[in-house]
Order: C-alpha cells, then structure tokens, then sequence
C-alpha cells in the first residue's frame, strides 16, 4: 500500500484519540488517487482494526476541498459504509464509526434509517443503547425526538435512562439560561455526561459549518489539546472543524 507507511502503520496500533487524529491527518496530507483506491480496498476486505482506521482516514478525506477523493470512488465507499453502519451499528466501532462517515455523506438518509428503520432491539448491550441515543440527539430532529420517546418503552435503567432523559431534555432549542447553567455544570465537575450535555445542547439542531468554534470555546473553556482542525476536551470529546473554524463534526470517544 504506496500511503504513508510509517503513518499507517503507527495508526493501526495506536491506542490514544488525540495521537489517532494526529497521524490520521498525517496520512491524509500524503495520499493521492492510487492510496485513496488502496483505503477503499481496505475499507472492504482489510482487517477490523484497517477497515475502522480507513473510514476514518476516508472520513477526513472526503471534508477535505479538492478533487483527490473523485466522485466514483466516494460512491463506492459510501456503498461500504452504508452497509457497515446497518449490519453492525451501534454494537462495534466500526459500525459506529460507520454511522457517523453515512451521517456526513448522506445525512436524511442516514437519520431515515435510524428513526424508520432501526429495531431498537439490535442494540446490544448498555453501550449500543448510549450511541443510538447519542446520534438520534445529534440529528435533533422532531423525528429524531419521538424515537427517543419511543425508547422509553423499554424501561432503561442506569446510565441509558440518565442519558435518555437528559437527550429529551434539549429536544427544545436551549436558552441562554439553561447554556450557562450547563456551562456551570460542566465546568465543576469535568465528568464526560456534563460535557456530552453541555456540548449536544449547543449544537441543537445547528447544522455542520454553522457553529464557529469560538462560540465552543467561550462555553467549554479551553480544549485539552488542539490541531489547526482538531479539538479535543477530556474525558472524551473530538470536535472537528473546516477551514473557517466552524464545527464540521464530533463524536464522543
């Protein structure tokens, strides 16, 4: 594979957020059309830990301006990902992962799916529950609202019912009050839920280009590292953003 080796390679086996977007922008500064052609062979017949690690190198590649990522080629790893996201999403990271690249591609198809189609009884396991709730709160839709309702019926206790009341909670567009008082949360107690509050909250029903990152930061503070397009806030949020320093995209690590 002629990509960046070093960079590839250290990206299969690093462990640390930060450190993997790091040397995901790494990779992506140096690919032409022959190592794009190469992912998207990953993205289909590499190992799990190549094919995660591609979608996301693809991820970044596709928000990126130019033609190095042609339009055919996007068409052939959308149908990838499009078909990972719905035999595996939420209960592995590649289906999660997944989602999120179908989210950025195809945003109404991807919420259709979640919203219309998606049998709350696939979720498996805690964790599956958090990232469907996770992604319907990203949509932020009405839609997007009644399938949250909806999960209620399945009598979640613990975390999923903390997290589920608290993504019913913003289903509104948030006032100026309740951002301060979530900024206030946030800020006493650094834990992921009150930043995962803090930071759905803002971006509400805001669409990707439209939130300057300013405005982030004014509400969480400083991040706890930053690249010139990559964020992040411990315990675990990784925002993204284009070359305006407007949100692009995000996700809870």
């Amino acid at each position: 594979m002629p990509l960046p080796k070093q960079a590839w390679a250290r990206l299969l086996e690093e462990t640390d957020v930060f450190k993997q977007t790091e040397l995901r922008d790494e990779v992506v500064a140096g690919l032409g059309r022959k190592d794009t052609e190469a992912l998207v062979a990953k993205c289909r017949n590499g190992s799990p830990a190549e094919r995660y690690a591609a979608v996301g190198v693809l991820m970044e590649l596709a928000r990126r301006p130019g033609n190095r990522f042609p339009a055919s080629l996007r068409r052939d790893w959308a149908d990838v990902v499009t078909s990972f996201a719905r035999e595996q999403f939420p209960n592995t990271p590649l289906g999660v992962r997944s989602f999120q690249a179908w989210r950025e591609l195809d945003r109404g198809a991807a919420e259709s799916y979640l919203v219309d189609d998606f049998p709350l009884e696939n979720a498996r396991a805690e964790s599956g529950l958090l990232f469907v709730i996770g992604q319907l709160r990203a949509f932020g839709s009405e839609r997007a609202g009644r399938k949250l309702r909806k999960m209620k019926d399945l009598a979640p206790t613990g975390k999923v019912a903390e997290e589920l009341e608290a993504a019913l909670g913003v289903l509104e567009p948030p006032t100026k009050e309740r951002l301060a008082a979530l900024a206030r949360e946030w800020r006493a107690k650094r834990t992921g839920p009150a930043l995962d509050r803090l930071f759905s909250a803002l971006m509400k029903g805001k669409s990707p280009g439209t939130v300057p990152i300013e405005e982030v930061i004014e509400l969480l503070g400083p991040p706890t590292n930053r690249l010139k397009r990559t964020l992040y806030y411990e315990p675990a949020l990784v925002i993204e953003v284009d070359k305006n320093q407007r949100v692009v995209g995000f996700h809870f690590a």
